[in-house]
C-alpha cells in the first residue's frame, strides 16, 4: 500500500517491465501520456503533468509519480488503483499495474 500525502511531493517509483525486462529508453520515449485511476476517477498527466515523470529515469524504465500534487476528489484507500500508460500504438491505454493507494490529507 502506497501512502499519498496531499500537496506533498513524496515519490513513488515504478519500473515498467515487459516480459520481465525493464522498458528501454526508446520504449519509454514512445509513451504519450499516463493516468492514475483512483476510486473510479481518472487523473491524467495532461491535467497534472508534474505528478507523472517518465522521462528523467527513462534509461532504467522507471516512472516517478508525485501523486500528492493531484487534488484527489476524496481521501482514503483504494486497493485497486490503476496506472494507465498511453502510447501511439495503444491510444486507448494499457492498464500497466494495479497498486494500493492510501490518500491522506494531513494538513486540514
Amino acid at each position: 500500500m502506497e501512502k499519498v500525502y496531499l500537496t506533498f511531493e513524496n515519490m513513488i517509483s515504478i519500473q515498467l517491465k515487459k516480459s520481465g525486462t525493464a522498458l528501454t529508453a526508446a520504449e519509454m520515449a514512445a509513451i504519450t501520456s499516463m493516468a492514475i485511476v483512483y476510486k473510479g476517477v481518472s487523473y491524467s498527466s495532461g491535467s497534472y503533468p508534474t505528478a507523472f515523470d517518465w522521462t528523467t529515469l527513462a534509461s532504467t524504465g522507471v516512472v516517478v509519480l508525485k501523486l500528492g500534487l493531484i487534488p484527489f476528489a476524496s481521501t482514503g484507500v483504494d486497493k485497486y488503483a490503476e496506472l494507465i500508460v498511453y502510447t501511439s500504438d495503444y491510444p486507448g491505454g494499457i492498464v500497466w499495474v494495479t497498486l494500493g493507494l492510501n490518500v491522506l490529507d494531513i494538513i486540514s
